[in-house]
């Protein structure tokens, strides 16, 4: 028995299938059964903490987003409209503290922490 490490640097976002092929000394080919890995990438905002600019990357998007920014107690600031994979927002003048980025996608809704100061 043995094991193989094997890191992916660059997965494609969804489902990735991955197999070992494997040659023995004497010749002869055999196959692992093949895996599945489901990769989902990451939305991600900064700087953080932000004053008044925030950068938004969603790896892979070509839809319209809608961003939702909140205060900690889910009171409703101000909202974007956009579309792509790098968004870049004004933010309004702010006091320092907690809020919340909400990015709503078709396919789903992400919630994220970002610090003022």
């Amino acid at each position: 028995m043995y094991t193989i490490h094997f890191s992916d640097i660059s997965p494609a976002d969804g489902i990735n299938l991955y197999r070992i092929n494997h040659t023995s000394i004497g010749g002869t080919v055999d196959y692992s059964n093949v895996k599945a890995v489901v990769f989902k990438k990451s939305i991600q905002i900064f700087p953080n903490p932000a004053k008044d600019k925030l950068s938004v990357s969603i790896p892979g998007n070509n839809k319209p987003v809608t961003l939702q920014l909140t205060d900690s107690k889910g009171t409703q600031i101000k909202t974007y409209k956009a579309a792509g994979a790098n968004i870049r927002l004004n933010l309004p003048v702010l006091a320092a503290g907690t809020y919340y980025l909400n990015v709503i996608k078709t396919d789903g809704t992400s919630s994220h922490k970002i610090v003022i100061q």
